[in-house]
């Protein structure tokens, strides 16, 4: 549904206009349940994050991801999604790769004791170069319970994990972050969404006004354009109301949009 044009158009308009939009029935259902199903398996190994004083839950270790969840990393992480989250956001690359970074360098190897011409091949790993166009981006897949949260200062903006994809040598400055969120395997009830924690809330930094509040929602793509390091974002404590509901979250952040901007 989401690659139709039309569909595309309208999401762009309503994300240009308030920065951020809710995708909704997002995967198909049946390959939807198969990440729930994996999730819920004893493949995945979990990893406690800390510390306390800034965070408290699981993330998942990648290398044990069974194959539907590696698909969906693998998706986010791919050139097709960039143009995709593109076409959603309005958020499109103004900047071109220079015309020798195109260019394919030649290596000469010693030629072999049963031959005597010199082999001259292209090295593809030496000369590939990582393009300036595209958004550099980390990830994690999380899994929330009873008494888990996050602080507010723990931004994923400045922070690095072991997902995080930087070939960069120098640091460059950031005019933006895209947040792309989905939830999974979350249990609601006919009470106040917000009273049993879990939600995910962006405030101003030294400020206590809340721009925006995410309700976990099963299925939907959550996408959230913040426009510097001085919105910053948090996960509500998750108290007894849902002491037995165990949820996940993989959270993606597409960092230095320098390239990048809202049209």
């Amino acid at each position: 549904m989401y690659l139709k044009v039309e569909t595309q158009y309208d999401v762009q308009m309503t994300f240009q206009e308030n920065s951020e939009t809710k995708l909704s029935e997002f995967f198909r259902k049946d390959y939807f349940q198969a990440m729930i199903n994996e999730l819920k398996s004893d493949a995945i190994k979990w990893i406690r994050r800390g510390p306390y004083n800034k965070r408290n839950y699981d993330v998942a270790d990648v290398t044990s991801l069974p194959s539907a969840l590696k698909t969906l990393v693998e998706l986010f992480g791919s050139e097709p999604m960039f143009t995709i989250l593109g076409s959603l956001t309005g958020l499109t690359s103004e900047n071109d790769d220079d015309d020798d970074d195109d260019e394919e360098e030649e290596k000469v190897y010693e030629p072999s004791p049963k031959k005597t011409k010199s082999n001259t091949t292209v090295d593809s790993a030496a000369s590939s170069k990582s393009s300036t166009s595209a958004p550099r981006w980390h990830f994690e897949l999380r899994r929330w319970k009873h008494t888990y949260y996050s602080l507010s200062y723990d931004t994923d903006n400045n922070e690095k994990n072991n997902n995080f994809n930087d070939n960069d040598d120098e640091e460059e400055e950031k005019d933006g972050t895209l947040d792309v969120m989905l939830f999974l395997n979350y249990q609601s009830d006919d009470t106040d969404e917000t009273e049993g924690g879990g939600d995910i809330v962006y405030t101003l930094k030294n400020e206590d006004e809340t721009l925006l509040r995410v309700i976990p929602d099963n299925n939907s793509l959550n996408l959230i354009y913040r426009e510097d390091d001085n919105v910053l974002k948090f996960n509500k404590y998750i108290n007894h109301r849902h002491a037995n509901n165990t949820f996940y979250e993989f959270c993606a952040s597409y960092l230095d949009l320098d390239k990048l901007k809202i049209d």
